[in-house]
């Protein structure tokens, strides 16, 4: 039997809103120990993807406000970095959100599609996770790590 996304996808996918801050993103990325998530709206409906590296990028940036050091860069072992940018209220100010920063062009597969067309997927985009989506909802996700998991069954 040929495996195909429905058989090795994980259906306990953890998503991200698209208003919620970067730091709220993080801590959601951290406590689930993973590194990038769907962003969808609060229908269910798939509208971008963040990854631990756009957040860690943005902090980069020098847009960070000062006090704000602690609450995004401490979760990700950076607070010890020199900070530069305007000194701004908040963080939503300073760094802006979700939706600011997330990847709309999202790289997807159907519950059908085979383990080589996500494999391929996976190569040509040089991405690490896929979402898998039915009529615009996300209903699993796969990691590079689950297609090795799986990758002699693949057929």
């Amino acid at each position: 039997m040929t495996l195909v996304s429905r058989d090795i996808m994980s259906t306990d996918v953890v998503t991200i809103e698209p208003g919620i801050t970067l730091s709220e993103a993080g801590r959601i990325l951290v406590n689930a120990g993973i590194s990038g998530a769907p962003v969808v709206t609060s229908g269910g409906n798939l509208i971008g993807i963040v990854t631990k590296a756009d957040i860690i990028n943005r902090c980069l940036e020098g847009r960070l406000a000062p006090e704000q050091s602690r609450s995004v860069l401490g979760f990700l072992g950076l607070d010890r970095l020199p900070l530069s940018g305007s000194e701004m209220a908040s963080e939503e100010e300073a760094l802006g959100t979700v939706d600011d920063l997330m990847v709309e062009d999202v790289i997807t597969v159907s519950p059908e599609a085979s383990l080589v067309e996500v494999a391929e997927k996976m190569g040509e985009n040089r991405i690490h996770r896929i979402v898998v989506v039915d009529g615009g909802a996300v209903v699993g996700i796969i990691t590079s790590m689950d297609l090795l998991a799986n990758w002699p069954a693949a057929g």
